[in-house]
């Protein structure tokens, strides 16, 4: 690919070479960077939590998950924008924001966060295109063996 880019001045006969670019501090966002620090660290405590789960033989691997999130103040505040992503984010196939006075005593605590995790099975059908399990796999008579996100997205790109 390297061969093929637009050469701006002299190229270095290797992309070793090359200089890092430098940093544009206009792109610089520390609110965003601390937002994401935070998203990171509730993703390690649901990270925890699925390995704990695979050792009991709830889940065998992180798409066989639900995940039920028991979150309070800040964590709250930021899970709660973003609660129909999280599943995407943590690589599950259900994820439950719910509040933390509601976690079960089952439930893993966070060591840093106002946070507990509970995982269990995913309920529903496992889709053959995402392998995320889904209550309504099965529901489209023309892609039966998908779930309604994939069996739209097969209906909108093939064409026979």
């Amino acid at each position: 690919m390297y061969k093929h880019m637009p050469v701006v001045g002299e190229r270095p006969a290797s992309v070793q070479l090359l200089d890092m670019p430098q940093v544009n501090e206009r792109y610089l966002d520390d609110e965003l960077e601390k937002k994401w620090e935070k998203i990171h660290a509730v993703r390690k405590e649901v990270l925890k939590a699925l390995e704990n789960a695979r050792q009991q033989k709830v889940i065998g691997n992180a798409l066989e998950a639900a995940v039920d999130l028991y979150a309070a103040g800040e964590v709250a505040e930021l899970l709660q924008p973003m609660a129909e992503e999280l599943a995407t984010l943590f690589i599950v196939s259900q994820v439950n924001l719910q509040p933390l006075s509601a976690a079960p005593a089952d439930a893993v605590k966070g060591e840093e966060l106002e946070l507990a995790v509970k995982v269990t099975a995913a309920s529903g059908q496992k889709c053959e295109r995402c392998w995320m399990y889904h209550q309504d796999v099965g529901k489209d008579t023309e892609h039966a063996s998908l779930c309604p996100r994939c069996a739209g997205v097969v209906k909108q790109y093939h064409t026979v």
